[in-house]
């Protein structure tokens, strides 16, 4: 809600900011998607398994929409822009 009063916010620090969001909802999509795998059991494995569509589709968000680790090294890289030399 904080970063929603600011949509408009061109500082660094937002842009991180929202970038953490991000990453922060795809790791969430994959501990949802992983719990839902361990509640169903060995039947979330198979092709036909909701659970295993939902896996799939976390994963997607996770290496796909930007991925995890791309999320994380723009992060990092705009972090180190503000740190002093």
């Amino acid at each position: 809600m904080t970063m929603a009063e600011t949509p408009f916010d061109t500082s660094t620090e937002f842009f991180i900011d929202v970038l953490n969001a991000r990453t922060e909802g795809a790791e969430l999509c994959l501990r949802a998607s992983q719990s839902a795998l361990m509640h169903q059991g060995a039947r979330g494995y198979l092709m036909n398994s909701d659970v295993q569509r939902r896996v799939r589709e976390a994963q997607f968000v996770a290496i796909v929409t930007p991925a995890i680790k791309h999320l994380r090294k723009e992060i990092a890289s705009l972090s180190a822009e503000d740190m002093p030399a």
